[in-house]
């Protein structure tokens, strides 16, 4: 059974259609890059699966619990977290060493004075890191493959970094997906070349 499956989503902003019948599933140790242009899709269907949208039909369904209808806090609490844009991590540092090093910055007391592992520090970072489930992953490098954790999705606009990270491609246009598969395949789709890369243009 997949982990996370999107069933026929739909969703409109008066006449704008954001999403039309979007299906798809994805499964554990999945690095999947969600492409397509502004206004595709993309983070429509982010904002559904994470409980920030709710989709106007279809249904969406993580590890055979349907949260459709559950609020984005829970749907934290169950496995799908969210990070935005530009997420600033030390590869070669463990997960817990990043998170200490965040709460340090925004505390503005990180300084050679007054180290970052002190005990309190500690304790508050491994909550922080207990309630997004990651806390028996604290001592991994962050640089680190990610191998059977729970799949991540990502919104790439640099398909050189799409081709180097992504495991499989899902593109986006008009509420639709067009392409779907591994990257050297969906990369070079009709649609993707006309309406993400606009390679067909110039044809």
């Amino acid at each position: 059974m997949a982990l996370l499956v999107a069933e026929n989503l739909d969703k409109r902003f008066g006449a704008v259609v954001a999403a039309a019948g979007v299906a798809a599933s994805f499964d554990a140790g999945e690095r999947v890059s969600l492409i397509g242009s502004n206004g595709a899709g993309k983070t429509t269907f982010v904002n559904m699966i994470t409980g920030y949208l709710k989709p106007d039909a279809g249904r969406i369904v993580l590890d055979g619990r349907d949260i459709t209808a559950l609020e984005p806090r829970t749907i934290t609490r169950l496995g799908v977290a969210r990070s935005f844009q530009i997420p600033q991590l030390y590869g070669d540092l463990s997960v817990l060493d990043n998170m200490l090093v965040a709460n340090a910055c925004h505390d503005q007391r990180l300084s050679f004075r007054l180290p970052a592992h002190r005990a309190d520090a500690v304790e508050r970072a491994e909550r922080l890191l207990e309630r997004f489930r990651l806390l028996e992953h604290r001592h991994r490098r962050v640089a680190r493959e990610a191998g059977d954790a729970t799949c991540v999705l990502f919104v790439e606009h640099d398909m050189e970094v799409v081709a180097r990270y992504a495991s499989r491609v899902v593109a986006f246009y008009a509420g639709r997906i067009v392409a779907d598969g591994a990257p050297r395949d969906a990369l070079a789709a009709d649609d993707v070349r006309r309406y993400v890369t606009g390679e067909l243009l110039t044809e």
